[in-house]
């Protein structure tokens, strides 16, 4: 792929007297064609809204880098740091833009490289979405050393309509060092794992002979989940003294009063992910939902159900025992894609490779893989890989998503698309026909 043309830039901290010019290239970049708000356009609008940047931008959960070219700004990206435990070390990468007119000088790697290097010192895992209807952002998170490891259709609303985003990341040589040798994937999941540890591990060390590197790595797959695993699952339909409701007050009591340093049952990976808010009222919904037994809260879950994007992340869930999850996951499947009505959406949660029985659950669901995550989440003194489960409405959907991506020019990252697409087309095709059935 031929490099871009350079045009030096100044690469600073964000403050906030950078505000209105930051927020003013966002609604550039997102100001639909025919005309509109752009903030409808975007998964994130506060960043449209100069008075939430100043107030942000320079809180130490950030890191908000910008570009100056003869004084002026040009382009800006961001990062918020530390979004699991203080063990997992994850950051998450948002908002990278360039002014147009400073489009195409490599200014948008040049921003990706510093933000990466302002970061990782404290981050065993960078998380980058990037779209795919802009050739811009994916060749940027390329050119800034970053892997594909997945890709998420109808991810967001953009002036491209809707909008299928490329995962990507930039993982440390101690975190793939410390991937545990305990890990289970299901056989639907394993096409996707190859596909993502391969790029992984030769871009990270050469390999030599072995599940081992001379450098320590462990780069064998996680094993196939037992058969009883794979065939079962996790029990979805509650027991006779369990109940599964939505209560949104006793939810966020039970999620917020969990003791961070106390593992949970769940197999669920919990990440603080950056959310919307701002703009339209109506767009963002809000809920929690619990398991009761016996009265008593057991198991509890968040969701974000962003209206505009049509797409519900269920972003939190804890449980204290096994085999709450299952039930509580398809109370929430049930209760969306009810009030969806037959009409577009998706459901996304992310599950960690300790937990092969809620993979299966998943699958049982109608999920599929989109994702996978090399040596996400630290349990003990390991670390495990995790899998983004993704579920529509109507399975045939996905096509049509892969259909619009196809002038992505990364081979490693074409592969990654055409694996899901491989998953997709081959799994049950009854699983996912239309919403409510499950």
């Amino acid at each position: 792929m031929s490099k871009p043309n350079t045009l030096p830039a100044k690469i600073r901290a964000a403050c906030a007297k950078d505000a209105p010019v930051l927020s003013a290239l966002f609604a550039e970049a997102y100001q639909p064609p025919t005309g509109g708000d752009a903030r409808e356009h975007y998964p994130f609008p506060q960043l449209l809204d100069e008075h939430w940047v100043a107030a942000h931008v320079e809180r130490p959960e950030f890191c908000w880098i910008v570009a100056e070219v003869g004084g002026k700004v040009v382009g800006t990206v961001g990062a918020v740091r530390n979004v699991g435990t203080d063990r997992d070390r994850v950051t998450e990468g948002f908002g990278l833009v360039v002014g147009e007119r400073a489009r195409g000088k490599g200014i948008g790697t040049e921003l990706m490289k510093r933000l990466y290097e302002e970061v990782a010192s404290q981050a065993h895992y960078f998380i980058a979405e990037t779209r795919t209807a802009e050739a811009g952002g994916w060749k940027c998170v390329q050119r800034s050393g970053f892997i594909p490891t997945g890709f998420e259709p109808f991810a967001h609303l953009t002036p491209a309509g809707k909008e299928a985003m490329l995962l990507t990341a930039r993982v440390s040589p101690e975190a793939l060092r410390r991937r545990s040798p305990s890990a289970r994937i299901t056989r639907l999941v394993r096409p996707l794992a190859e596909a993502v540890l391969r790029v992984a591990f030769q871009q990270t060390s050469p390999l030599s002979n072995g599940s081992q590197t001379r450098e320590g790595f462990r780069t064998s797959l996680p094993s196939n989940a037992d058969e009883s695993a794979q065939s079962h699952g996790i029990e979805t339909v509650p027991a006779a003294n369990c109940e599964v409701t939505r209560d949104d007050d006793a939810s966020q009591h039970y999620l917020e009063t969990w003791d961070p340093a106390r593992p949970h049952a769940a197999g669920v990976v919990c990440l603080r992910r950056m959310e919307g808010c701002l703009g339209n009222s109506d767009r963002y919904d809000r809920r929690c939902f619990v398991v009761r037994i016996a009265g008593q809260v057991a198991s509890a879950a968040r969701v974000v159900w962003d209206r505009r994007d049509c797409r519900a992340r269920i972003l939190d869930l804890k449980s204290q025992q096994e085999g709450l999850q299952g039930m509580l996951i398809a109370s929430i499947v049930e209760e969306l894609t009810r009030e969806a009505s037959g009409s577009h959406l998706t459901i996304v949660l992310d599950v960690h490779t300790g937990n092969p029985r809620l993979m299966a659950t998943m699958e049982a669901l109608g999920f599929f893989p989109t994702a996978y995550y090399p040596a996400l989440v630290a349990i003990g003194s390991e670390r495990y890989d995790a899998v983004q489960y993704t579920r529509l409405c109507h399975r045939g959907e996905f096509l049509d998503s892969v259909d619009k991506v196809c002038s992505i020019e990364w081979a490693a990252a074409k592969n990654v698309i055409q694996c899901i697409n491989g998953i997709v087309t081959s799994s049950d095709p009854h699983a996912a026909q239309s919403c409510g059935e499950h």
